[in-house]
């Protein structure tokens, strides 16, 4: 991460494997990153998505799946992150990785973003228009 007045680096993390993904919430507490985890005999493995607190770079998070993971939001407290793996958008709590809902997009997502007021989730996708998801409770 980087102080963006100044261009001076001020914390780093590292997802472990190949990163796909990166977003940090609206209040600066949390970051969060998807990416690929290495295979030595296969190359690219399954995913994974781990949440940090930023002042401290302590893992919240980390779930590994066999799916593709690839954009991610967190809402604007960072009390909850979503994730992308192709039609489906995953919403866990950021601290521990609990499932909360799941999201069913008819293409595949390529972006992800929370409302200001984190009530709202958008969901971009390939020839769709962006589709609007209740962010707390999971509803389109």
């Amino acid at each position: 991460m980087w102080e963006l007045t100044t261009g001076k680096e001020v914390a780093r993390f590292a997802p472990g494997g190949e990163p796909r993904g990166v977003a940090a919430s609206g209040d600066g507490r949390r970051v969060a990153a998807t990416s690929e985890l290495l295979d030595p005999e296969k190359g690219l493995g399954p995913t994974r998505l781990t949440v940090w607190e930023a002042a401290t770079g302590r893992v919240l998070a980390r779930v590994t799946d066999e799916d593709r993971l690839g954009c991610v939001a967190l809402n604007p407290n960072g009390s909850l992150v979503a994730v992308e793996a192709g039609r489906v958008v995953r919403v866990y709590a950021a601290a521990g990785g609990a499932d909360r809902f799941v999201f069913h997009h008819t293409r595949a997502v390529t972006g992800l973003a929370f409302s200001p007021d984190g009530r709202t989730l958008a969901a971009a996708g390939y020839a769709v228009p962006v589709t609007l998801w209740d962010g707390s409770g999971g509803k389109r």
